[in-house]
C-alpha cells in the first residue's frame, strides 16, 4: 500500500503490466478479454485457484528452488488453468 500511496503502483492496473514478460499473460482461463488486478489478487477476488499438485508443504524459507525462478514463473507453474471458481 506505501507503493500506491507514493503513485509508484496502480491497484486496478493489469497485473500483465508489472510482470517482466507478457508471454504468455495471466489471466482467467473462462474471460480471456478481462483483466486480473493487484486489487483483486489483494482482495482475493481474482477467480483464480492454485494447482492442487504443487507441493507447499516442502517448500522451506531459503530454498535455492526459490531463488531460481521468477514470481512470473512461478504463476505461470503453478496457477491452474481450469480453475471452476
Amino acid at each position: 500500500m506505501q507503493l500506491v500511496e507514493e503513485n509508484l503502483t496502480d491497484l486496478d492496473t493489469d497485473i500483465n503490466y508489472y510482470l517482466l514478460s507478457t508471454d504468455p499473460r495471466i489471466f482467467h482461463p473462462l474471460y480471456p478479454s478481462h483483466r486480473i488486478t493487484l486489487r483483486q489478487l489483494l482482495s482475493h477476488s481474482a477467480s483464480i485457484d492454485t494447482n492442487g499438485e504443487m507441493p507447499f508443504a516442502s517448500i522451506q524459507p531459503g530454498d535455492a528452488a526459490l531463488g531460481k525462478t521468477s514470481l512470473a514463473d512461478r504463476c505461470f507453474t503453478y496457477l491452474n488453468p481450469n480453475a471452476s471458481n
